[in-house]
């Protein structure tokens, strides 16, 4: 007997089951359908929650504790109508920044960056962002972090600026007042680039992920938007799903590894994850997924040691599951669904110190034409890898900010903040030819005031360093 139940107790962790369980969920209702689209845990254990409202202009803010209690639930006219998607983040310092997208009259979207105290919700100021030149017509935000030295970086896409259908991948740089540091447009396809995640680099720089047509691809960019490597990590015989989904993405792993991940539309829809040695290198092991009916899948969350946890389901019901480094099953837990209870989705989930997290959705019943929010905690989900953190990457290049031109837009001077030693300007049109070569100093002004209204690409080279970026003349 002694010997079947330590044979039990060997193989209950492999079968699944072990380790993971549903401490709570928590439903709230509006008369609109509702979705919590993003959640961030915060400094005292807590965590906040933002969801949208179909065809409103408000918001909502939920602040939970980990055992599930409300602490507030604010309704706020962060930005509106139509609203697309929030982002959360927040930053070592505790500060907690949202992002959106929303129509504008006339036609046309924008993008609004909002600092919130996450104390009691209040939005404490926002910024607008519509982009620069040909790309001004929508900016949307699907992934916003923490960058270097304090500083915002989100990605999204942009609108085809050549008309018609399609869009462009776009990686932006804020820093914590709003003010864009510097962005770059991503044009892996002509008309078909996608951006859905980013995370920092254990060197310091910043690793963007998306769709192209048919492929997953992945970029590094350096600290001052300087793009250094760009490769595919999958292709598929059919168009890789480009819109406002977290599944496409490409994420660091343990010993050098990437974990890649996408949904594949095709017919019926395919799901597609694997894990690449080195960048861009061999599958270690990976492939497609094929489900009946239309399934969701989440942007897996790689874990410190190595294992892999995502969700998955359809229609009404959710699955969680963990993989080991080695592909094999950990834990698989379904959450059936509630009496009546005729869709769920979850959308992201915030990982706690002790291996939980808190994950955030919506849920439609058969005895209302909308969803609910929904939020839940489960336990078992791992520490999530994150290589950037601790390091003293961004602190050590902390004195040393890099210069950023400043007024942009500007009419008649420009000068670069944070300059330190004089060096050379030039400005390119988006033709590529040189408008302008002119030494630049510390504090000194540069007359642009002959140049024609438009947008111009510079070259800043001082100290030995070269930095690039954009700049818009009116």
């Amino acid at each position: 007997m002694r010997r079947l139940l330590l044979t039990l107790a060997l193989l209950l962790p492999t079968l699944g089951g072990w380790g993971q369980s549903l401490l709570w969920e928590r439903r709230y209702s509006w008369p609109s359908s509702d979705q919590l689209s993003d959640v961030v845990s915060l400094e005292d254990g807590t965590v906040l929650a933002i969801g949208i409202s179909e065809g409103t202009t408000l918001a909502m803010l939920l602040r939970l504790t980990i055992y599930g209690d409300t602490l507030y639930k604010v309704r706020t006219p962060i930005i509106g109508p139509y609203i697309q998607k929030y982002s959360l983040c927040r930053l070592a310092t505790g500060q907690v920044y949202a992002a959106a997208v929303s129509s504008i009259p006339g036609g046309g979207a924008r993008t609004r960056l909002v600092r919130i105290q996450p104390e009691d919700g209040t939005i404490l100021w926002y910024s607008d962002f519509i982009g620069v030149g040909l790309y001004r017509q929508a900016f949307s935000v699907n992934k916003m972090i923490e960058g270097p030295n304090g500083t915002l970086v989100a990605t999204g896409r942009c609108d085809n600026p050549r008309g018609g259908w399609g869009n462009f991948g776009y990686l932006v740089c804020f820093d914590t007042l709003g003010v864009t540091q510097w962005d770059t447009v991503i044009r892996e396809h002509p008309s078909n680039t996608f951006c859905h995640h980013v995370e920092m680099t254990r060197d310091g720089n910043i690793l963007v992920s998306g769709t192209a047509g048919s492929r997953i691809f992945a970029a590094e960019y350096a600290q001052d938007g300087f793009e250094i490597r760009r490769a595919t990590f999958y292709q598929s015989a059919s168009r890789i799903n480009f819109d406002y989904n977290p599944t496409v993405s490409v994420r660091q792993a343990p010993g050098d590894r990437y974990l890649v991940s996408g949904n594949i539309l095709s017919s019926p829809i395919t799901q597609y994850i694997g894990l690449h040695q080195g960048w861009a290198g061999p599958k270690v092991w990976g492939g497609e997924r094929r489900f009946p009916r239309l399934p969701f899948f989440s942007g897996p969350q790689v874990n410190t040691d190595g294992s892999i946890t995502y969700f998955q389901g359809t229609s009404t019901q959710v699955q969680m599951q963990r993989l080991r480094a080695d592909s094999s099953l950990f834990w698989l837990m379904t959450i059936p669904p509630a009496a009546g209870q005729t869709t769920a989705d979850l959308t992201a989930y915030a990982s706690l110190a002790d291996s939980s997290a808190v994950c955030v959705g919506y849920a439609g019943f058969v005895d209302s034409t909308a969803e609910d929010w929904y939020a839940a905690r489960i336990t078992g989900m791992g520490i999530p890898y994150r290589p950037w953190q601790p390091t003293t990457a961004t602190k050590t290049k902390a004195s040393q900010p890099t210069p950023r031109p400043y007024p942009n837009p500007c009419t008649g001077t420009l000068y670069f903040a944070g300059l330190a030693a004089p060096g050379r300007l030039e400005l390119y049109g988006t033709d590529g030819r040189l408008h302008l070569s002119h030494p630049v100093a510390p504090s000194q002004n540069v007359d642009v005031s002959t140049l024609p209204p438009g947008v111009y690409g510079y070259r800043l080279t001082a100290q030995g360093k070269v930095w690039r970026g954009r700049v818009v003349k009116r």
